[in-house]
């Protein structure tokens, strides 16, 4: 049997070794794959241009091998061939991404699982890639910066793989941290309208005796709609935000970590 090529999860062709020629213009007899235990054959058919009755040229090898490996499915592709009777027999011999199990979350406490999980790119016995991982991850973690948690931290961990499935179990381990109060909402620009009516209106308020006053991002963002609409409201059809001057800014001071600033 001779290795005809190989694609690593890099996305590297490997030079093609001398004796691939020795295949080059044969009629292909046989297909086979191995190592796809996710992936019907029917779906891996559907993928390559090597078919039963072909010729075996250099542009269906190699469009083959990054058509296998671009569809994310797999992070090894191998394509072997040997001599039978008046051809030859091409073998795929392939090495597939793990899928999910299931999702887990840990500490979802302030949020809904339910509400994390309609959000991910990651679903039930689909493919696990580290762009979806990480594009999950960060998902989440704008999900509790929208609710407020800015100091939330989402770490990420994945099961060991079953052996005959592939299948693995993902875990989201949660820590929300705490929500930040709203210790004061300036209002600038204002010459007609008083500060405390624009306030009335808005969803988002200062901490208080009474009320709690949390900051969370999508309140910011709704409320400036909910300012420019009222002011029109009022008459004043040419009412608008200055983009520049128009944010927010979080300070925390801890005595045991250094003073930090945020700001948007």
């Amino acid at each position: 049997m001779i290795l005809l090529g190989l694609l690593f999860y890099s996305g590297e062709l490997t030079q093609i070794l001398s004796k691939r020629n020795d295949f080059l213009g044969k009629v292909i007899k046989e297909v086979k794959f191995k190592g796809n235990k996710n992936t019907p054959d029917s779906d891996l058919e559907s993928m390559i241009e090597i078919k039963i009755g072909k010729t075996l040229t250099k542009k269906i090898l190699d469009r083959d091998l990054k058509n296998l490996f671009n569809s994310g499915f797999f992070y090894f592709v191998d394509i072997q061939a040997e001599e039978v009777s008046d051809g030859i027999r091409i073998i795929f011999d392939l090495k597939e991404r793990p899928r999910v199990k299931e999702i887990e979350f840990v500490g979802a406490d302030e949020v809904f699982p339910a509400d994390l999980r309609d959000k991910l790119p990651l679903k039930d016995n689909e493919v696990i890639t580290p762009q979806k991982i990480a594009k999950s991850r960060d998902l989440i973690l704008q999900k509790y910066r929208d609710e407020g948690f800015f100091l939330a931290y989402v770490k990420v961990e994945l099961g060991k793989p079953d052996s005959k499935t592939n299948l693995v179990r993902v875990r989201f381990v949660i820590d929300e941290g705490e929500e930040i109060p709203v210790s004061k909402i300036n209002v600038y620009g204002n010459e007609s309208i008083e500060t405390s009516e624009i306030l009335s209106v808005i969803e988002m308020k200062e901490e208080g005796v009474f009320e709690g006053g949390n900051f969370k991002e999508s309140s910011f963002e709704k409320d400036k709609d909910t300012i420019v609409a009222y002011l029109k409201s009022k008459g004043y059809l040419d009412a608008e935000l200055i983009r520049e001057g128009t944010n927010w800014e979080i300070h925390w001071e801890n005595p045991e970590k250094k003073i930090e600033e945020l700001s948007s």
